[in-house]
């Protein structure tokens, strides 16, 4: 796989060619290098500017990695990845209080941002102490680095010297990430956006820098995925013991149903009125022009509110792209939509953790609790866990939970 590096620093070249050459040998990486961006940022980021990154991120060929803190969101916003997203993951998990030192003052917003994110989606929250370093930049911009680097560890030992209570320290920008290695005696935890990148540049192997961006890889990739996507059934016998506890003719809620087949197709065959909804639109338009008497709907399951129950509902190779703290509110709110004596399914993973799949040519997140942790939330929720089968041979090696509501 390509990868392409957008920068706005010279010397990030030569440490990301480096730490390609010490995970990935052999790897190809792009470089697309433009200094310019940094300095015209520094007031903001214009809808020019905005424009221009738009279109070196469409032009790079392979997955896009943004390096720079400052034009990180637009990058974002354009399809790239930013890589100081998997330090800031690490960050929460860690948890606070979080000392964010940066050395220009348009990365504080964009770093801020984005450490409340990756909080938000660990349903946690975190003292930020801001640490500007500022006085130091002539340093990196001289091209001093291991002045620079000095300097910075200098001042952030002295902050867990003092004795304040500090969870962890984040390196907001890639400049930076020397001085992480001169911090490995401080006792506190030191995140550098390069770190993000070990194991794969920019954290294309971290499945965490990947969680929010699913339902992008699914529009973009509409068409393909339904033109690969299995038909062979091999879920047949999930689906069978699925729909052998519903009422003759019932209402199924299929969430995340893509377009339609082979799922929601099957069930159709077997009487069932099916509501299909999905947050990627293009899979929805794909199943609206198969189906077009079908009940297809664009919808978050995250944010879902259809106001009315089903006979069952089931997410097959869905939920398993949230988050674990996006899973735990979502359980609840799909038992909300189930009547009593429905059946709850589930694609999980074997175990607690994340993993990274494929969709087409582009990484995508999975994600997946602990066996007691699914079964504490479904009894929570008013159900009992019915089964539970991890990594199953006869269903093509997927993990599913089988529920029943009372």
């Amino acid at each position: 796989m390509r990868v392409t590096l957008l920068h706005t620093a010279e010397g990030h070249r030569a440490r990301f060619e480096a730490l390609r050459d010490r995970v990935a040998p052999g790897a190809a990486l792009d470089h697309v290098v433009r200094e310019d961006w940094l300095a015209r940022a520094q007031a903001g980021v214009s809808a020019k500017l905005e424009a221009e990154i738009a279109g070196a991120v469409a032009a790079a060929e392979g997955v896009v990695i943004c390096t720079c803190t400052t034009i990180g969101p637009a990058a974002e916003k354009a399809g790239a990845i930013r890589v100081d997203w998997p330090m800031m993951r690490a960050a929460a998990r860690i948890g606070g209080p979080v000392l964010l030192a940066y050395g220009l003052e348009s990365t504080w917003g964009p770093s801020l941002a984005l450490l409340e994110r990756a909080l938000a989606a660990e349903g946690r929250e975190a003292v930020v102490h801001p640490m500007p370093l500022m006085r130091f930049w002539p340093l990196f911009e001289a091209g001093e680095q291991a002045a620079f680097d000095a300097v910075i560890a200098g001042e952030v030992r002295k902050v867990i010297e003092s004795g304040r209570e500090i969870g962890c320290v984040v390196l907001a920008q890639v400049s930076m990430a020397g001085a992480a290695e001169l911090m490995g005696d401080l006792g506190v935890p030191v995140l550098a956006a390069r770190a993000g990148a070990e194991g794969g540049a920019g954290g294309v192997s971290d499945p965490g820098a990947l969680a929010g961006r699913v339902l992008e890889v699914y529009e973009r990739n509409a068409e393909r995925f339904d033109r690969e996507r299995a038909r062979s059934l091999f879920e047949r016998g999930w689906l069978d013991r699925f729909a052998g506890m519903l009422p003759e003719g019932g209402r199924v809620l299929d969430v995340g149903c893509g377009s339609g087949a082979p799922i929601a197709d099957y069930l159709t065959g077997l009487g069932f009125a099916v509501t299909g909804v999905d947050g990627a639109a293009a899979m929805i338009g794909i199943a609206r022009a198969r189906r077009p008497e079908g009940d297809w709907r664009v919808a978050d399951m995250r944010g879902l509110a259809l106001g009315c129950r089903f006979d069952g509902v089931l997410a097959w190779d869905s939920f398993f792209h949230l988050t674990r703290a996006e899973q735990r509110d979502v359980v609840p709110r799909l038992l909300e939509h189930l009547r009593p004596g429905g059946p709850l399914m589930l694609t999980v993973g074997p175990g607690d953790g994340e993993v990274m799949g494929r969709v087409g040519d582009e990484p995508i997140y999975h994600a997946s609790l602990s066996r007691s942790e699914y079964a504490g939330l479904v009894q929570a929720g008013g159900a009992e866990v019915v089964a539970y089968v991890p990594e199953d041979p006869g269903c093509d090696d997927h993990s599913v939970l089988l529920a029943r509501k009372r």
